[in-house]
Order: C-alpha cells, then structure tokens, then sequence
C-alpha cells in the first residue's frame, strides 16, 4: 500500500534547558542582550523517538553538558532547571561527547545507510521545538565543531506551543497542566514526555472530530 503524501513514520521528540535565552532574537541562543556577541548554550537534551501514529515510544536519550567556561551563564535559568556549573561538571559530558551520543541515537531510528542517506529528514516535534530548541541543537553542534554534521531536520515540525496557543494556553506550564500533568520541576527528558502526551491528546481530539463531520 503506497502511503499518503507528507506520511512519516517517526517522530523526535525534543526539549532542552539552557544557560539562558535571548527572548527578542531570531536565534534564542544569541547573547545580544550583553553586546559581547556571545552565546549561551545547552545544558541538557531529552530525546523522544515516537511512533508518529501511534504516539507510542520506541526509545529515549537524556544527556546533560558541562559548562564549556565561555558561553554566557544567566543564574535565573540554573534556578529553572536546577543544573549548576559543579553539578555539570561533576555529572555532564562534553559538547563532542553529546554529539556523539546523539549522533548515534539519530543513527539508529533514522539510518544514514538507508534509503535515506542522502536526503534522510528528522521530523521533529515539542514545545516551540523550532523556534527554541533546534536553534540550542544547532548551537551545541557547533560547540563541537561539528555543525556539517547536523542531522535535517526539514521545514515541517510539530508544535504544541502554536498548538496550545491557538486554545488559548500561553505556556508550556498551562497547557501541559490542562492535559493533567502539572510540571514539577524543569526537565528536559520530562518536558519531552509531556509534549509527546499533548501531541497524543490532540490527535484523539481532532480524530474524535473528523469522525462527526
């Protein structure tokens, strides 16, 4: 059975806590707050491999990054996810040790020796994943020296952030409160989890609909 134009089958799910974020930039990642041109960077991925009907998960990658000494630290961030510059340094991995990590886990549901490895496309989905974390993915690729090697990500993503603003949820927080799973703390891998349950929730309510027309 051929399958329906625009049809993939996976879904990485993704979100990221950070050393700080530029709110009014195109890159949230720019330090343009400062004037010193530098940047801030990722301090922790949650990775989600999903079916992309069934919204079932099929594996997952949590890896946390040391502090790399030059990018800028804002102290109201570390107070939001609670991982500080010792904590990293005594728990984290490098920026090349994550991109290999990640690298690996993206091989492996998305394989660059398949059909696909000349034009392979991660369909990403999660909370403002375009705007937000594929900009700190990007970033830490490049903390690497490795930002020839990012994966593509294409043009089409699926965002419960315009999702949930269009039902008048403003933030991750209010939203993933309606769907019954209040946040406690800040974690990348947990804020993954409750993107994915969002996604699901809605496919259902939009299936549900379809069926009354």
């Amino acid at each position: 059975m051929s399958k329906i134009k625009g049809y993939f089958d996976k879904l990485l799910v993704m979100d990221c806590e950070t050393t700080g974020l530029n709110v009014n930039a195109t890159d949230p990642s720019a330090n343009d707050v400062d004037g010193d041109g530098g940047y801030y960077q990722p301090v922790s991925f949650g990775l989600i491999v999903a079916d992309a009907q069934k919204h079932t998960i099929l594996d997952t990658l949590y890896v946390e990054i040391k502090w790399d000494g030059i990018s800028a630290w804002n102290d109201s961030a570390e107070k939001i996810h609670g991982l500080s510059k010792e904590y990293l340094e005594q728990n984290g991995v490098t920026a090349e040790e994550a991109v290999v990590e990640i690298a690996q886990f993206i091989d492996k549901h998305w394989p660059s020796s398949s059909e696909y490895s000349m034009n392979r496309c991660v369909r990403c989905a999660g909370h403002n994943v375009a705007t937000f974390d594929i900009w700190f993915m990007r970033r830490l690729y490049g903390m690497a020296h490795a930002s020839d090697l990012m994966f593509k990500t294409g043009n089409r993503f699926v965002d419960t952030s315009s999702i949930g603003y269009v039902a008048g949820f403003y933030t991750s927080d209010a939203l993933f409160e309606h769907l019954g799973t209040a946040r406690q703390a800040h974690n990348s891998l947990e804020d993954a989890y409750m993107s994915l349950k969002a996604i699901k929730y809605i496919s259902r309510q939009l299936k549900k609909a379809a069926q009354l027309q």
